[in-house]
């Protein structure tokens, strides 16, 4: 299985979907920016050639033009092949799950996938409402010009999100436009020429947002709503599973405390223990960021749990590097809104400086179980 991106993203997600499946069976081929169409095509079939077994080959990418990719690769290696576009992490660890543990063809397979995305775009587009409203003194002009150049600063980042204009001239109460909108919107900023100083919303002035600054700030604004889109992990995290050590210690003794207090609970069985290590043997945990993600048998999972554990001192987790945050994931096979939750916040680097710089239980746990109105 092939995952391929324009930029160093494919290969995140393939060592991601690894780590999780305790394989090496996603092998990422990340594209330069600059490449030509035609250098991404043979950088892909060379890839092909290299891990070709004489098998079925599905093809995740990421935009549209590295989907002709198929063709070539099935002239080059004879493989069957399968591109699908439009990829995420979570659908990589999916891809990962069916190709090694199902007896599912490849476009059985490929078919599913595209099903999982399409549906999941659908279900998004209906249940976010969301919007930055432009607000300007006649809602016409300016504000159309406005909309036109956040859409296109934004649109890497505006998935569900519309941008909606009104103008003062509209009604003489600014509340009575900020609350006529609310009724078909939740409103995650104010743009515009006026400051409406309502305070239930960030404003961003006009001559702030032509300036890379705003746009930032708005930028971020967006990526903390898509993050703590109906965020579900204080189902499965509590305060109590939230460790802050700091003296240095060793791996097992931070996967004994996290597991042992699971199974005490009920919430893994006695078994689960040689599950985690049984996977630590088979692929490393490790991820980016001095990050780790311990997790065991699903089937010995009773109740879904995730723990914490933050190090003041890294500690060496592979024998070559250091971690100094760790999940140690008790997730069953239905629980993958779970740790897709929680991927979203740790592929977050100002995220996971904010963790490390937490010194209590209950800071780590704001930062990852509230809702995006909580963070600030």
């Amino acid at each position: 299985m092939l995952v391929v991106s324009h930029g160093p993203v494919a290969s995140a997600m393939a060592q991601v979907a690894n780590a999780i499946m305790g394989t090496e069976h996603a092998v990422g081929v990340d594209m330069n920016l600059w490449d030509t169409p035609a250098q991404m095509v043979e950088k892909t079939v060379d890839m092909a050639r290299r891990v070709n077994q004489g098998k079925d080959c599905i093809v995740l990418a990421d935009m549209g033009s590295l989907l002709n990719v198929g063709q070539k690769i099935r002239e080059e290696t004879g493989m069957q092949v399968r591109v699908l576009s439009r990829t995420d992490t979570m659908m990589v660890v999916e891809a990962v799950r069916k190709t090694m543990w199902t007896d599912e063809s490849l476009n059985e397979i490929a078919d599913e996938l595209d099903k999982i995305k399409l549906t999941g775009t659908r279900e998004q587009a209906e249940a976010r409402k969301k919007a930055i409203l432009c607000l300007c003194i006649t809602g016409q002009g300016a504000a159309v010009k406005l909309k036109e150049h956040l859409t296109e600063r934004l649109k890497s980042n505006l998935a569900g999100t519309v941008i909606v204009t009104r103008g003062y001239i509209e009604d003489s109460s600014i509340e009575r436009i900020i609350a006529n909108t609310e009724k078909e919107y939740e409103i995650l900023a104010i743009v515009g020429t006026i400051n409406p100083e309502s305070g239930a919303y960030p404003f961003i002035s006009v001559s702030r947002i032509y300036s890379p600054e705003g746009i930032g700030q708005l930028r971020g604004i967006l990526k903390r709503s898509a993050m703590f889109e109906e965020n579900q992990l204080s189902e499965v995290i509590s305060p109590d599973h939230i460790y802050i050590r700091t003296e240095a210690e060793f791996k097992d003794q931070i996967i004994d405390e996290a597991v042992g207090h699971m199974e005490a609970e009920g919430l893994v069985r006695q078994e689960f223990f040689l599950s985690v290590y049984k996977r630590e043997g088979m692929m490393t945990t490790r991820l980016s960021q001095g990050i780790a993600i311990p997790h065991g048998d699903p089937g010995l999972v009773t109740k879904p749990v995730i723990s914490v554990t933050k190090l003041d001192k890294p500690v060496l987790w592979d024998g070559v590097n250091t971690v100094d945050i760790i999940f140690v994931l008790g997730i069953q096979e239905d629980s993958r809104k779970y740790f897709e939750q929680l991927y979203q916040i740790i592929s977050d680097e100002s995220m996971v400086s904010a963790i490390r710089a937490s010194r209590t239980r209950e800071e780590i746990w704001n930062l990852l179980c509230k809702n995006t109105k909580s963070v600030n």
